[in-house]
């Protein structure tokens, strides 16, 4: 393999892993801070277009279309985070449970299933609602809370 051939990996090299950085933080935002209620689906396709384009610019093997690779892999890698920022939850878990608190004297029992799949969700990038288990007057009960306008309501269904 010659030098030129090396220079035409190093920059599919460098977009995918920049993107592997970014699918991967965005994974870890999404449950750590929103508790899975943002839609990997669009994340996930991202990755694999930038995958593809990659894979497509090192089977090329030219410098002709470097330039337009490289703004259309930065955009692609640029896109999704904006978008996300700009469609993210209004609440977080913990301000979801702070909201709550804040209006009923309740205990929250710790759970390992923290949303549920939303029906009708106004915004694509959540499909999730929050649950949230309480102590509330002796009894437990789960909460559904909307992440994107904050209503909440008391689940009947889920104990």
């Amino acid at each position: 393999m010659n030098i030129k051939n090396k220079d035409s990996f190093v920059l599919p090299i460098i977009i995918m892993l920049l993107n592997l950085i970014e699918l991967f933080l965005l994974i870890y935002i999404n449950n750590v801070i929103y508790s899975g209620v943002i839609r990997y689906s669009i994340c996930f396709g991202n990755f694999f277009v930038l995958i593809f384009f990659s894979i497509s610019k090192i089977n090329k093997k030219s410098k002709e279309n470097s330039i337009a690779y490289l703004i259309i892999t930065l955009l692609l890698i640029i896109i999704i985070p904006v978008l996300l920022w700009y469609n993210k939850p209004a609440y977080t878990y913990n301000q979801a449970i702070e909201k709550i608190k804040s209006q009923k004297s309740i205990i929250v029992i710790p759970t390992d299933y923290k949303s549920l799949q939303m029906i009708n969700s106004p915004n694509i990038f959540i499909n999730r609602i929050y649950l949230i288990r309480v102590k509330e007057a002796g009894e437990v009960k789960t909460y559904g809370f909307n992440p994107i306008n904050g209503s909440y309501y008391l689940s009947e269904n889920i104990n």
